[in-house]
């Protein structure tokens, strides 16, 4: 059966070849190329330390003066209708050849520089983190690089420094989008991509980050510092047999993605990726037994042209064909408490070999300074740890007199535990038993009573932001988030963050 559902989304996938796209402009030292032929390109140049994105302004209403257009032609003026043996003689008209864009490099160092004001893990004293990223994009349109037209080549590199803030009391999805727990150089991604003329057609293949093109609200991913406003928990938190199960930052793979444009604003993605990412050497295999996720997203957005330009309302879902063990086959099984954390049993049902998910998304902006987003997603929860996520916000450009290019944000999000993950550790926690590490006591429990070592069901997430732009070399961003719940383990108070983030183009 696996195979089979396999077969078919490949071959679903391979069907939508002719009409599949991404184009994704690389920005070069000089000038921001190829922006005016691609209407997905505001607030979509992929990662999470990319500089916020101005919210587009109104243009302003013509001067009286202006010359008028000129009438429109009478019926009488109008050419005579074409007959049918002269329709089917006409060629089809394909967009002309675009002039080419720029091809050069960008260099990107960002530090969040965080600090625990409240909650958290009470065993923890340090209460500073700075993780940082130091990023560099290279490539461009291959026509600019003197070679063949309607190609782009992308290669994104980076190395990740500092510490984590996870010692402030782990999180469901990380408080800094910095944060890499690999702490190494990496090749983000490598890719090259085509446009095919005759359909309005873009295919690509490579290393590639999941979230460059799908699950992505405008503007969001380039302004929050909490991963859980940029993404689900039941799509950035996932995991098969321990392993990543899916190409995202800071662990990508390889994959073939395709996208085709019905019109200006209507969009149809498709891909499938290595279900399970590895670093070095492996992001470029894709083995039947690592499996494999497919997604696929249907949209419109607003573009450069539009009154409406940041829009964007999307419907999505991805599939993960891989064995996979499900929360229902550890019900009835002892659990273990062991230093602060209650640990699942080995598994003992049938795995499961697919995993589901669907999305929505919606942005839209009003008026000339003010964007609202929301997302929701809903997951397997037999399979999925977070089974239903949420989030929303609103960002607002020149609050502050004299500021025009500074945004604030403020945002809220929410991801909630299956049913089943929630019974198997709670129904069960009175069979839990321990080891000689343990010594930590509950909150709320003295003695040690399981039932207040029973985990909360959700994480809820508040995030206030202020980025200000100084020239095109420098923003600094003052952040606050406070996290109730936080990874849902009652034994972390909730968490007060305070920062400043940090970021410097060159």
């Amino acid at each position: 059966m696996q195979n089979k559902l396999l077969l078919i989304s490949i071959g679903y996938l391979l069907a939508l070849a002719p009409s599949w796209c991404v184009a994704l402009q690389l920005p070069s030292r000089t000038q921001d190329s190829g922006a005016a032929d691609d209407p997905f390109r505001s607030g979509q140049r992929g990662g999470p330390v990319l500089a916020p994105q101005e919210i587009p302004r109104k243009a302003p209403p013509p001067p009286e003066d202006a010359p008028q257009p000129l009438p429109a032609p009478t019926p009488a003026q109008l050419p005579p209708p074409l007959t049918p043996a002269a329709k089917r003689s006409v060629t089809t008209v394909v967009r002309p050849p675009q002039p080419p864009g720029n091809f050069g490099y960008n260099i990107q160092l960002t530090a969040d520089v965080l600090t625990r004001i409240a909650g958290g893990d009470p065993e923890t004293k340090d209460n500073g983190a700075v993780p940082g990223l130091l990023d560099l994009r290279w490539g461009g349109d291959t026509l600019a690089a003197g070679l063949w037209q309607n190609g782009r080549i992308n290669l994104h590199l980076m190395y990740s420094f500092g510490d984590s803030p996870d010692k402030f009391g782990k999180t469901t999805l990380p408080v800094s989008a910095l944060d890499d727990p690999n702490r190494a150089f990496n090749i983000w991604e490598f890719w090259y991509e085509h446009y095919f003329e005759y359909n309005n057609t873009w295919l690509r293949g490579g290393v590639m980050d999941y979230q460059r093109d799908f699950y992505r609200t405008p503007y969001v991913n380039e302004l929050f510092l909490n991963r859980s406003m940029h993404i689900g928990a039941e799509t950035g938190r996932l995991f098969a047999r321990n392993q990543p199960a899916i190409s995202i930052y800071p662990l990508t793979g390889f994959g073939i993605l395709g996208k085709t444009l019905f019109s200006p604003q209507i969009y149809l993605l498709g891909a499938i990726y290595d279900g399970a990412p590895g670093p070095k050497s492996a992001q470029y295999e894709m083995p039947k037994s690592d499996g494999y996720f497919v997604a696929g997203e249907f949209g419109w957005q607003g573009n450069a042209e539009g009154a409406l330009e940041g829009s964007k309302f999307a419907l999505g879902t991805w599939l993960l064909f891989k064995n996979i063990d499900h929360w229902l086959g550890h019900r009835g099984d002892s659990l273990e408490y062991t230093d602060k954390f209650i640990k699942a049993p080995a598994f003992s049902g049938s795995p499961k070999r697919a995993a589901l998910t669907y999305y929505a998304l919606a942005s839209l902006t009003l008026g000339e300074r003010t964007h609202v987003f929301l997302h929701a997603a809903q997951s397997d929860p037999d399979i999925n740890r977070y089974a239903l996520s949420a989030s929303g916000g609103i960002i607002v450009q020149g609050l502050v007199p004299g500021r025009e290019k500074d945004l604030f944000g403020a945002g809220i999000a929410y991801n909630k535990q299956s049913d089943a993950f929630f019974d198997v550790y709670n129904t069960e926690i009175g069979n839990a038993t321990f080891d000689d590490k343990t010594s930590i006591i509950c909150p709320g429990s003295d003695p040690l009573d399981l039932a207040q070592c029973a985990i909360y069901h959700y994480e809820l997430v508040y995030e206030l932001t202020y980025s200000l732009r100084f020239g095109k070399w420098l923003t600094l961003q003052p952040n606050y988030q406070w996290i109730i719940q936080p990874n849902t383990n009652p034994y972390n108070g909730n968490l007060a963050i305070a920062g400043l983030r940090a970021q410097f183009n060159f």
